[in-house]
């Protein structure tokens, strides 16, 4: 998986509510960028500023993030990524700029 997957698993007919993040706001518009992963390569080295582009990316998206966000509001959310390095990849970025929008901080 190219970039992290936004699962509702909201209760009752969970099968049927799930959405993927990707699929549904088109993949051109989630972040982050095809360019943005291929540059970072997973390095830690690259980690912060990684986490600046990615931020950025994810503030010119406001489609993709507001259909998370709104999951987000309605029950737990679960992000999935490939990555081996369970601290430095786009699920953690993205946690976190959910958690920081959901609490009523800006982007």
């Amino acid at each position: 998986m190219a970039a992290p997957a936004c699962w509702s698993t909201a209760s009752g007919r969970a099968a049927s509510r799930r959405r993927r993040w990707g699929t549904t706001t088109g993949s051109a518009a989630s972040p982050p960028s095809d360019d943005l992963r291929k540059w970072f390569g997973h390095d830690p080295d690259k980690w912060g500023e990684f986490r600046n582009r990615y931020l950025h990316e994810l503030s010119q998206a406001p489609e993709a993030t507001r259909q998370c966000l709104d999951w987000c509001s309605k029950g737990p959310v679960t992000l999935l990524f490939s990555a081996s390095d369970r601290d430095h990849n786009q699920a953690v970025v993205l946690r976190d700029y959910l958690a920081q929008r959901l609490k009523g901080g800006g982007a």
